[in-house]
This record gives C-alpha cells, sequence and structure tokens, in this order.
C-alpha cells in the first residue's frame, strides 16, 4: 500500500448494533495510485460490496499495475464474510 498516493482512496466498513457504530473494516485498491478516488461510489449487498475508482488507469484485468489506459476507471467486488 502506498501511503503516499495523494486522493487515491479508501473505503470504510462500520456495523451497528446497540445502538453504536463499530469499525468492521479498512478497505485499498490492491494496486493503489495517486488520484484514482477508490471509493467514490459503493454499492451494498448483505454480503458483498462494490467500490468504484472511477480514475484508475488499468488497461487491463489480468495485468492491474498497467497504468496505460488513462482514467479507464475500476470496480471492485468484496466479499463480506465478517459478521460482527
Amino acid at each position: 500500500m502506498d501511503e503516499q498516493a495523494i486522493d487515491s482512496g479508501a473505503a470504510y466498513l462500520f456495523h451497528r448494533s446497540a445502538g453504536s457504530w463499530h469499525f468492521v473494516s479498512y478497505l485499498k485498491a490492491p494496486n493503489t495510485s495517486a488520484s484514482d478516488a477508490f471509493g467514490s461510489s459503493i454499492a451494498l449487498s448483505k454480503t458483498w460490496i462494490a467500490v468504484g475508482a472511477p480514475f484508475e488507469s488499468s488497461a487491463s484485468a489480468s495485468n492491474m499495475f498497467d497504468d496505460s489506459l488513462l482514467m479507464s476507471g475500476a470496480a471492485y467486488v468484496y466479499s463480506l464474510t465478517h459478521t460482527p
């Protein structure tokens, strides 16, 4: 994870229980780059979360470190297997 990637973005998951919010997880794109805006959009279901990064520049799903397609965008899908 690149802590110097300004505006790369992140998503924080919380669970509400007994009237209080509890931290569950911190999500970051596996191929973090500056200005990706990871977390600009999210979609939730009971067991899945999709996180958008509209300015991600990956050109290939098979090589996420190929940043040759500027601002092509990406969506990252995570399984929510943790139950607080």
